[in-house]
């Protein structure tokens, strides 16, 4: 049996899209996301992520 991954609609990554526009002032400049990653700059993080999961939406 095949099991479908679940996705995230259009309207969904809009929503965190917004409301990561509207919150990007409150996120620290760097961040410790475990004991292995680190990224020095989380906001260029995030725009990255953004882009990555616009270019995903649907698959």
């Amino acid at each position: 049996m095949m099991v479908k991954k679940k996705s995230y609609s259009e309207e969904k990554l809009n929503e965190m899209i917004v409301w990561l526009n509207n919150h990007a002032n409150e996120l620290p400049k760097e961040m410790q996301i475990n004991k292995f990653a680190f990224t020095p700059d989380l906001k260029l993080t995030v725009e990255s992520c953004i882009m990555q999961a616009k270019q995903c939406l649907g698959n």
